[in-house]
């Protein structure tokens, strides 16, 4: 007769791999850990076979995960490498990747848990097929057409995740695990999901990562990531998209004035950097001044000792922080849930969902 301990449970093969690539570990870890084979752990994950109640919870201990995230039955949804839009694939690990992309696939799951009781806006982002030989005019075009179609009619744009979430894209910060991944995006189920570094104190970079996120979701729906092409057109997209040529063309200096660059950068809330090679590529500026200017950035130093490359002058605040996912649980506190009541119902462990959820220490944002 099979005891308890060893019977097989109602298990997710993916749930494990998910934990174990959560964690960073090989499957010779976690055989290490739960004292198996690797062999076994393999088994486990293609689903040739379940792991006893004892060896699932040996590994559930070892990897840090409640014992239930692992049974089987509940939605999903895998985001995967060969779909999802990161910045360079040959400076970011597998394994980094891998990381990454659980959380996409737990942001999925919160959301979903969420919009059983809220309504979350739908998704209302433009489409466009852009081919490989658009010319940047074309993408220049459908970054303003972007612009207009999500009610930005002229001026900066006052806040780049605020409107990649009124228009039904879900916004998350990685954990500082993931700080070797810069900000990627993918689409689970109909649901885009942009995820954004957390180690970047700079609103500058992190709106431009927004906004590179979102040309991807605009145009490359349909197109392998990872090629220099398609990262060189979300650029392009994220440059037009913060900055149109027909509106910042005529207030961009045709010499390296600082002073009022550093005006514009407050304008706008796009780097000195941004400001530059927006400069040269309009033709306001010669390639020789463009190389003096960043010459500059990395000679020029700050009162702290930084050079202006890492340290800009011209303080934007706090960058932008996602609010739909946080927003949403706290309408549902008079229904009594909260962090921990929706960690239980999803089986994760409570500092993941607070962090995603966006209810952990971070600097508080006017929504007046």
């Amino acid at each position: 007769m099979t005891s308890s301990a060893t019977r097989p449970v109602a298990f997710d093969r993916n749930r494990l791999r998910l934990a174990r690539e959560l964690k960073g570990w090989t499957k010779q870890r976690l055989a290490d850990a739960a004292d198996v084979t690797p062999a076994a752990i393999s088994q486990y994950e293609s689903g040739a076979n379940k792991p006893g109640r004892a060896i699932l919870a040996t590994m559930a201990l070892a990897l840090g995960m409640p014992q239930g995230f692992f049974n089987a039955g509940r939605p999903t949804a895998q985001a995967n490498s060969d779909t999802a839009h990161f910045r360079s694939l040959r400076s970011t690990s597998l394994r980094d990747r891998r990381k990454a992309l659980t959380y996409a696939t737990f942001a999925w799951e919160i959301t979903g848990e969420l919009e059983k009781r809220v309504k979350l806006p739908k998704l209302v982002l433009p489409s466009a097929v852009v081919s490989e030989t658009a010319a940047r005019n074309d993408i220049e075009a459908l970054a303003v057409s972007c612009r207009h179609a999500l009610g930005i009619q002229s001026g900066p744009v006052p806040n780049v995740v605020r409107l990649l979430e009124a228009n039904g894209v879900v916004v998350v910060r990685l954990p500082m695990a993931c700080r070797e991944v810069d900000a990627f995006s993918c689409t689970l189920e109909g649901r885009p999901i942009v995820l954004l570094s957390d180690d970047k104190n700079d609103k500058a970079r992190s709106r431009h990562d927004a906004a590179h996120e979102l040309g991807h979701l605009v145009m490359h729906d349909d197109v392998d990531p990872g090629s220099q092409l398609v990262e060189r057109q979300a650029n392009n997209f994220a440059a037009s998209f913060l900055m149109p040529a027909e509106e910042i063309g005529s207030q961009l200096p045709t010499r390296l004035d600082w002073s009022q660059l550093i005006d514009l950068k407050m304008e706008w809330g796009v780097s000195l950097a941004s400001l530059l090679y927006r400069s040269k590529t309009l033709g306001i500026i010669s390639d020789s001044t463009y190389r003096r200017g960043f010459t500059s950035l990395n000679s020029r130093r700050g009162p702290d000792g930084a050079t202006w490359r890492v340290s800009e002058p011209g303080d934007l605040g706090p960058p932008e922080q996602p609010l739909l996912l946080r927003k949403s649980l706290e309408l549902l506190d008079a229904e009594g849930i909260g962090i921990e009541s929706l960690s239980n119902q999803l089986e994760l462990p409570a500092d993941i969902v607070r962090h995603l959820v966006g209810s952990d220490d971070r600097p508080s944002v006017d929504l007046s």
